[in-house]
């Protein structure tokens, strides 16, 4: 099975249909067996979302669901110079002017 996604073979990030339709199923599956509990419970809606979710689940896995995926490129994104982290950094950084002991 392939690991990862494609680096900038799309050009957004919706995934393939099918991946979203066993979503969806999941999805229903998992409310309709939360449904069953609250309803007193009802363990045939219980049963039968839980089976639903597994199912697709396992169809999911078995279509490539987690390979489905496009990565971006790396963001180089200058950090803003405020803010308890960046104050941190700069004391801690070597020749910041900030030390304390020199």
């Amino acid at each position: 099975m392939a690991s990862g996604g494609s680096r900038g073979s799309r050009g957004g990030h919706l995934g393939r249909w099918r991946s979203w339709l066993w979503v969806a199923i999941m999805i229903a599956g998992f409310t309709t067996a939360g449904v069953g509990l609250t309803l007193g419970p009802s363990w045939n809606l219980v049963i039968g979302g839980t089976a639903a979710f597994v199912l697709s689940g396992i169809a999911a896995l078995a279509t490539g669901i987690m390979a489905d995926v496009t990565l971006d490129a790396p963001r180089d994104a200058a950090e803003e110079p405020h803010g308890p982290l960046s104050r941190r950094r700069r004391r801690a950084a070597p020749g910041s002017g900030d030390d304390p002991a020199g």
